[in-house]
């Protein structure tokens, strides 16, 4: 049996570096910069300070991809497939050319690149759909309502040689008779993973229990849709993106286009939402550049909510068959996971890696349907995985009639049950017990499950997770000090809404020793030294490293241009309040701006890159956490309400712990949204998704919320950097859903465990009790 392999992006449509990089960490940091211990007194750094943009965002000047509109720029519109399976789709161009206001239109026919996108042989326009929302046409037109209608006209001529049939239900395309959608069958099961001897393991168990989960298809639901604006100054490009990855959309566009990289500038200046959606090239930036290259003007292209719905990826759902064999007295002896879902939905990461157990096996089916493909949404496989994984042990701890809290304790790993490497840290223990004091666990859980009386009861649960913590290597940064003393930050990677501007403005603020009112910075740009990808909780241990180099880089040229002016030597000087001083002093030396004024030497620019020690590979570097969560179940009509969550989480030192405690709460929010409301439903005649729109896709509104309280654990992780600083964006989300359903358990006697966990289905649960 292969060692289990944690899911990778690259399995859910991206190519994204994520899992080799996450998986390792440098031993120690090969940094210039000392690092900050964890009794460093820090005065910027670690201090829950205001967002820099904070003015921008509230007061609505934030200028978002979606509110740009250079002048003269036209307006495309995209055409998308309502056929879930049919050959030979084709539109007639002069019907969309017609309509007033429509300047041109584009089929694979007459694409400029050659129909291409992308280097896999994919199309960018397709005359075989496949799913309700593939690509077939596009019209770009004066105004957005013009090219609306052109689009309309297209749809009107759409002809079609042959419509196949089709099946969207992962069960029904497991039937016999279902429509064989790949030669080899719609099913392919991949090799077991794991480690151990399950059978035996089982064999050994004195108590053995399972369960059966499954978790439902779930949007992005970007609050800005999928959109660009891209516009041609001779052969350069420039494209402004709602993304993710401004360099991965940079290489992508290149080749799709066949124009080297450096004739390409991606920009992303403030994002509403991505969730791993936008970690990647799309088709509609590739179609906005070549309209402006035809047009020789501006073209901006944003997705409907539809579109966006239909097209743009999903959480794929997962049907889950678990097994625990343990001892009497809880130990674990084997983990079995069986899983079926459609392709992306493999899930194995949480129960081969979180609990000590020195048996596990992994078995998971893809199954091909007739529906979009799935893509990255925050902790891929691992929220699907540890919900299942999570039910399994409360499970297993009522069979032994032992406190839930008390199962996990006992099954502890620590060491990486994967790997077999040590931890860099592991403050799990920490959080569970800090989670279950400021919760109050001990005394909630000795009421028996479903004993309230009357139709409101309350019930408690809990889950755990784990994610990998160490980020990437290569990031880059420069730190630019001014004549006038202040200080400018320039990094590629985005801020995708989780306040890494001001994270990064901190340290440089806090390296640099100048006020975090001085320091400005630029990033989304792929002008700037290269960042990558926002996605996998990777930016905050890759960016801060190189942000902490290039701030000491420029500090110690600072001092060295300082040193002649004072009369003394560099390593006796120190920067603080942005003055430079004889180290020791706390009052005189000479400001910045004086320093670089008298050396006549311009900007002093510092450069900074994070790299990884060649000793990462004997440490396994992840982020822990633990959730306790209280909800109320009305019995009579099925509605479940999240009343309170304590979430204690690890991400090493958090750099502003304010902004940390805003992921994890929208982390929580999202897993609710999860566990109780969303759900993508597909009409299994037509093939289309029904509720594609935010009235009928339900997400948890401002009285769905619960109080939120977040608990900061453990030290910051030298393994990682010298900040010492982890991700926790996907670690936030990742134990909610479990604890749910356990707490559901815990209020009502029966187990929920088909989610997301709807009245009409706690009822069924309910009456089959």
């Amino acid at each position: 049996m292969a060692p289990r392999k944690p899911p990778t992006y690259a399995e859910v449509s991206y190519e994204v570096d994520h899992e080799i990089e996450t998986a390792i960490a440098p031993f120690a940091p090969p940094e210039q910069a000392p690092a900050w211990g964890p009794d460093a007194r820090l005065s910027v750094a670690g201090k829950p300070l205001p967002r820099v943009d904070g003015y921008l965002r509230t007061t609505g000047r934030a200028k978002y991809t979606y509110d740009l509109n250079l002048p003269g720029t036209a307006v495309g519109a995209v055409l998308m497939s309502p056929y879930p399976r049919a050959r030979g789709v084709r539109v007639n161009p002069a019907a969309a050319r017609k309509v007033p206001g429509v300047l041109d239109v584009m089929t694979g026919a007459d694409a400029e690149n050659g129909n291409k996108f992308g280097t896999r042989g994919a199309k960018l326009f397709t005359d075989a759909p496949n799913f309700v929302g593939e690509y077939l046409a596009a019209v770009v037109a004066e105004s957005p309502e013009a090219a609306r209608e052109g689009v309309a006209a297209l749809a009107q001529s759409l002809e079609a040689d042959e419509v196949l049939p089709h099946v969207v239900d992962v069960a029904d395309a497991l039937k016999p008779d279902a429509p064989k959608l790949d030669e080899n069958g719609n099913a392919r099961t991949g090799d077991p993973e794991g480690r151990g001897d399950v059978a035996k393991g089982f064999a050994e168990a004195e108590v053995e229990v399972g369960a059966e989960v499954s978790t439902p298809v779930e949007t992005h639901a970007c609050l800005e849709t999928h959109g660009s604006v891209a516009r041609w100054e001779g052969d350069a490009l420039t494209v402004h993106d709602s993304t993710q990855a401004v360099f991965g959309v940079r290489s992508g566009l290149a080749a799709t286009l066949g124009i080297p990289e450096n004739k390409v500038r991606v920009i992303q200046s403030f994002m509403g939402g991505g969730f791993g959606s936008k970690l990647g090239l799309d088709r509609y930036t590739v179609i906005a550049a070549l309209f402006a290259k035809r047009l020789g003007r501006p073209v901006k292209i944003f997705l409907t909510r539809r579109q966006d719905l239909l097209n743009t990826g999903h959480r794929p759902s997962s049907r889950q068959r678990l097994r625990a064999g343990a001892r009497k007295d809880g130990t674990l002896t084997a983990l079995e996971l069986v899983s079926t879902g459609p392709p992306g939905s493999g899930c194995g990461r949480p129960i081969s890696s979180l609990y000590a157990c020195p048996n596990v096996r992994v078995v998971h089916t893809n199954v091909q349907i007739n529906s979009g493909p799935p893509r990255p949404q925050r902790a891929p496989g691992d929220v699907q995985g540890a919900t299942g994984l999570e039910v399994l042990m409360d499970r297993l701890a009522e069979k032994l009639g032992l406190d839930p809290l008390a199962l996990r304790l006992k099954n502890f790993a620590e060491k990486d049950p994967s790997s077999g490497r040590p931890y860099s840290t592991n403050p799990l223990r920490e959080c569970y017990a800090k989670g279950a004091e400021q919760f109050g666990w001990e005394a909630l859980r000795r009421k028996r499950p479903g004993s309230d009386p009357g139709p409101l009861k309350r019930g408690v649960g809990m889950g755990a997770q784990i994610w990998p913590g160490g980020g990437a290597p290569n990031w880059k940064a420069d730190c630019v000090v001014n004549a006038d003393g202040t200080a400018e930050v320039r990094t590629g990677t985005q801020d995708i809404g989780t306040g890494t501007k001001t994270i990064l403005c901190q340290v440089a603020a806090e390296e640099l020793g100048l006020p975090i009112g001085k320091v400005s910075i630029t990033l989304g740009d792929t002008d700037a030294p290269f960042g990558g990808s926002s996605g996998g909780s990777v930016v905050t241990p890759s960016s801060t490293p190189a942000v902490h180099e290039a701030a000491h880089d420029a500090k110690e040229k600072l001092l060295a241009l300082a040193a002649p002016i004072l009369g003394k030597e560099a390593g006796d000087l120190e920067a603080s309040q942005g003055r430079i001083r004889a180290k020791g002093e706390t009052s005189g030396g000479i400001p910045f701006a004086e320093v670089v004024r008298k050396a006549n030497a311009g900007p002093v620019v510092g450069s900074g890159t994070r790299i990884l020690h060649d000793r990462f590979r004997e440490f396994a570097i992840y982020a822990f956490g633990a959730q306790f969560v209280e909800v109320e179940v009305d019995v009579e009509t099925g509605v479940v309400r999240v009343l309170r969550v304590v979430a204690a989480h690890d991400c090493g030192r958090p750099v502003n712990p304010m902004l940390a405690a805003s992921q994890v709460e929208g982390g929580v929010i999202q897993a609710i949204c999860f566990a109780l409301y969303s759900e993508r439903i597909l009409d299994r005649r037509l093939g289309d998704f029904v509720n594609a729109n935010l009235h009928d896709y339900r997400l948890a509104l401002l009285p769905d919320v619960p109080e939120i309280a977040t608990i900061f654990c453990g030290a910051p992780d030298a393994m990682v950097s010298g900040v010492g600083a982890k991700g926790i964006g996907e670690p936030a989300i990742i134990p909610t859903a479990g604890a749910i359903v356990n707490a559901v358990h815990h209020a009502t006697g029966v187990w929920c465990t088909e989610l997301p966990l709807t009245p009409d289905r706690v009822l069924a649960a309910l009456g089959v009790a």
